[in-house]
This record gives C-alpha cells, structure tokens and sequence, in this order.
C-alpha cells in the first residue's frame, strides 16, 4: 500500500445534485407513516432490511458509528446516499427508504434524470431491527466480512488519518468471485455509475490485513482503485472503491 493525497480519493468526473428542499419527500409532512414498533411495522421493516442489500449495509453500518462514538440512535445523525441498479428501481428503492427513513432527497444527473435518493432521520425501530437480524445471523455474507457488531469487537482507535492506496499482493489469493452475480458488486457497479465512487465500513480489518483479504485483491484485479481512509477518533476504516 502507499499513501496518496485526499483529493486523489474524492475527484471525480461524475455529477450528481440533491435536489433542493421543494423536491424532498418528506416523510412526515406527507402525512406518510413510516414503519413503527407495531407487530406490523417490525414485520414490514425487517422484510425491507432482508430484501435490500443496500438499506441492511446502511444500517449496519450506522449501528457500527454509534458503537464507535458511543451515542444513543436518536444522537447520530447518518446521511446517506441510494442509487438506482441492478436490484432495484426507482420506484422500489423508494418505497423501501420510506419505510426506514423520515426524510429522502431524489438525486439528478448531470441530465436531470432520477438517479437515486439521499437519507437523513433513520427510524430507531429499523436499527433495533438490524441488529436482531444480525443476532440471527440474517445478515448478507460480505457485509458480515467486514463488519461486525458484536460486543468484543475492540478496534483501536485512530489518532491521526490517513489516505492509502491498496496494492496487490504476492502472490494473489483466490476468491469465488462471479462479478455478474454478486449482489455487493452490483451495488458498487452502480454507485460508480452515477457517483463515481462507492464506499463501504470495517471494523475488523486494520489496513495491512484489508490489503491482503481476497475480496479486496477481487476488486484491484478487476481493474479497480481500493483506497482506505482512517479519519482521527474512528475506530472503523472507511473503503472507497473506484
């Protein structure tokens, strides 16, 4: 691995806007009930997590942000961005947001054409059930590979941050790897698509062991730029792939 300048990580060609607070939906001016920790509400929200690879990675990794700062759910406020693919369209993708979060903002390109939504307000309900799922062993396999939230989990934190760039190893290790079926990289395909950029948490890697996992080397080979960014108080490593 080397080190590389922040803005080597965040340039990027691609351009997306949020669009302005007239176009937002908001879920609770509409008169629109999100999900709530009824029978019923539980029920919906945790078929939304199971079925939306992209919402279940967003939520385990809010729940890993409030371990690390040590805060309650209603203390943390994630924003977060969604992006149209593969796995589900527009209309899907908001129909599930709607159920997690209280306030969504569509996303343009450069074009003005709907791309995705960005989140703010999750719904604590959503968050407790996330982590049942977890306790359940519910959780997709990849997002298990780097994530944990179990209580034994002591990562140390970081004192200063730094920006590196992932490099293969020798020799490559070996991966069952299918690109064309892995649901997490059709994800990553599409926020590449619209962002330019995809990011993703762990908490159980330090950055000389993340080189070397064979998923990571997947996506080097693959012709893709790995950068980690360790940022000063976190006791994660935030991913971005290119």
């Amino acid at each position: 691995m080397k080190e590389v300048l922040r803005n080597k990580i965040f340039s990027s060609t691609k351009e997306w806007d949020i669009l302005s607070d007239t176009n937002v939906f908001n879920v609770f001016a509409e008169g629109v009930p999100r999900c709530d920790s009824s029978e019923k509400g539980k029920d919906i929200i945790r078929k939304v997590i199971c079925r939306n690879l992209s919402i279940q990675k967003a939520l385990v990794e809010e729940l890993v942000h409030v371990k690390c700062f040590e805060k309650g759910f209603d203390s943390v406020s994630v924003n977060y961005p969604f992006f149209v693919g593969k796995l589900c369209n527009a209309e899907e993708l908001l129909a599930d947001l709607k159920a997690i979060y209280g306030v969504i903002w569509p996303i343009t390109d450069r074009n003005q054409k709907l791309v995705g939504y960005y989140v703010s307000n999750t719904s604590p309900q959503a968050l407790i059930s996330v982590k049942e799922l977890y306790d359940e062993n519910r959780i997709d396999s990849l997002i298990l590979r780097f994530l944990s939230l179990a209580k034994e989990t002591q990562s140390v934190k970081n004192h200063y941050e730094r920006f590196l760039l992932m490099e293969k190893t020798t020799p490559p290790q070996q991966y069952d790897f299918n690109a064309h079926d892995d649901n997490f990289y059709k994800i990553i395909k599409g926020s590449l698509k619209y962002a330019g950029i995809y990011s993703f948490m762990t908490n159980k890697f330090n950055e000389k062991e993340l080189e070397k996992d064979c998923y990571i080397q997947k996506l080097i080979e693959l012709g893709h730029k790995v950068y980690v960014c360790k940022y000063e108080d976190e006791n994660y490593l935030n991913v971005y792939v290119k």
